[in-house]
């Protein structure tokens, strides 16, 4: 399950709250009970989503 970063309109607390894809999180702040909402910002990937240089020469690309 994904873990979202949520920023706290009112105080500014940054919330780590998983959840699914296609889920809302509406819950209250939990340091001011103010509205959060979602930081959109870089995806984090772990090194074995990525593929090797070895895997990279075999990918033909063509524009």
């Amino acid at each position: 399950m994904p873990t979202y970063l949520y920023n706290c309109v009112d105080c500014g607390l940054e919330l780590d709250v998983k959840h699914g894809f296609d889920e809302i999180y509406d819950e209250p702040c939990e340091g001011c009970g103010g509205v959060v909402k979602k930081n959109f910002g870089t995806v984090r990937l772990s090194n074995d989503a990525l593929p090797t240089r070895k895997a990279i020469k075999h990918i033909d690309i063509r524009l």
